[in-house]
């Protein structure tokens, strides 16, 4: 009897000990895959070392600052669509116009119709990054100096800058791959010109009679120059049109009358009637193709009459 009991004790001694080692155990696998996914979650949060795919990825683009803009702009959101423009002047009475880039928690991405038409108590209008298009007529007949555009724009309206006598340069980014007829006719205190690195359109009487303009950079990727681009630009003596360019709208140097060089591509297949019009002054004519190739192109738009001292053909204008 006494040896039964003694035996039935040492088993529950026994049971007893083993519970107490495996719960040790369980407990410490717990404690140490809690550390774990403690350790993973400050990682994640932090972004600091761990396992590398809990860290965000990183990208290049900066993120845009925030500018407030004048008061008193009326602005239109569009909730639906996500993003804002700004539709008119409202309340606002500034003569220094700051453009906002948000609005009620969204992006502001345009400059509407018209928005500054024929008004002569602007100064100056700062137009912050985060601004993709410019509408018609929206600073035309201002007298604004000098503008500078965000990279983030993509697009600039007919008439845009049209008979803004005070305006002297402008640089167009990147982005943009059309500039609109007419954008800045009559711009007559305009000396330069830069076209972005992705322009492919410069539409009919972008610059027409823009009386300073005497310097102009194209760059390349442009196709198109429309007609009467350049007509009347009575300053301009130089100008030299980047390989890849496609066509040459009629009449587009007409009355360039101080024009001395002018530099054509090879890639060119139509050529505009008239398009030198009323220009004596060219010394040099450069053309890249071959004599027959130019040939072909003013036989076909009808240029028999084309002044120039020097006439030059092929890539390489020593030879």
């Amino acid at each position: 009897m006494k040896t039964l009991r003694s035996l039935i004790i040492a088993l529950l001694l026994l049971t007893l000990v083993c519970s107490c080692l495996f719960g040790c155990s369980e407990g410490g696998k717990t404690s140490d895959g809690g550390s774990k996914r403690t350790e993973r979650t400050e990682n994640a949060q932090t972004g600091g070392a761990g396992t590398g795919t809990d860290t965000p990825a990183e990208t290049d683009e900066e993120p845009i600052e925030e500018v407030a803009g004048s008061k008193g702009l009326y602005i239109i959101d569009y909730q639906s669509e996500g993003y804002c423009i700004v539709a008119g002047l409202g309340s606002c009475t500034d003569t220094e116009i700051v453009i906002p880039n948000r609005n009620n928690g969204l992006p502001v991405t345009e400059i509407s119709n018209a928005l500054f038409l024929d008004n002569k108590n602007i100064t100056s209008v700062t137009i912050p990054e985060g601004i993709e298009k410019i509408n018609g007529q929206a600073f035309c007949g201002t007298l604004i100096t000098s503008i500078e555009l965000p990279s983030t724009l993509k697009e600039i309206g007919f008439y845009a800058f049209e008979g803004c006598t005070e305006l002297k340069s402008i640089t167009i980014p990147n982005k943009v791959k059309t500039i609109g007829e007419s954008c800045f006719a009559g711009c007559t205190s305009l000396v330069s010109f830069e076209s972005g690195k992705s322009v492919e359109t410069i539409g009919g009487r972008a610059f027409a009679d823009c009386t300073a303009l005497e310097r102009v950079t194209l760059n390349e990727g442009l196709l198109h120059l429309g007609s009467d681009c350049f007509r009347g630009c009575s300053s301009l003596k130089e100008v030299v049109i980047p390989d890849g360019t496609l066509s040459i709208g009629s009449q587009a140097f007409v009355d360039c009358d101080s024009l001395e060089t002018l530099v054509i591509p090879a890639s060119l297949e139509n050529l505009g009637g008239n398009f030198l019009s009323g220009v004596y002054s060219l010394k040099t004519l450069h053309y890249k193709g071959t004599s027959k190739q130019w040939y072909d192109l003013c036989s076909a738009s009808r240029n028999y009459s084309i002044s120039a001292e020097n006439f030059i053909y092929g890539e390489d204008p020593e030879n």
